[in-house]
């Protein structure tokens, strides 16, 4: 399947489940996922979900942004994470998804969309490692 028909669907759900109540709707996500199934396309529910949270959150304003570090942030740095990308991004809200990796040894990796920001010591200490071996 290709990634416009995913989008297309993606749309499609949205459309189907827009302004509806919870209730409303937990019919109405019945009847599309039967409508998967018969046309089996059940497998790509996932990625169409997905596509549509991405659509939904574009639509809202809202920014996604992985953050990976060393270990879990702080409220503060968590706080002022958000508001940078918010102004950067011009955004209504961040949704944050964070990860810990101790590899890094110390800072943080944010990607945002296709965008990575990489402030990790581990990056840091690479990049020195190949200027001195020039």
């Amino acid at each position: 399947m290709k990634p416009a028909e995913i989008k297309n669907l993606a749309h499609t759900y949205g459309d189907m489940t827009d302004g509806k109540t919870p209730s409303d709707a937990g019919s109405t996500i019945t009847d599309f996922a039967l409508y998967l199934k018969k046309k089996r396309l059940l497998g790509k529910g996932d990625a169409i979900i997905e596509t549509y949270r991405k659509i939904s959150n574009a639509e809202q304003g809202i920014v996604e942004a992985e953050v990976t570090s060393y270990s879990p942030l702080s409220d503060t740095a968590r706080a002022a994470l958000k508001e940078t990308l918010k102004q950067k991004y011009h955004a209504n809200a961040v949704d944050l998804i964070e990860k810990v990796d101790q590899r890094l040894l110390g800072g943080m990796k944010v990607r945002v969309a296709d965008e990575l920001f990489d402030g990790s010591v581990q990056t840091a200490l690479k990049k020195l490692e190949a200027s001195l071996m020039q």
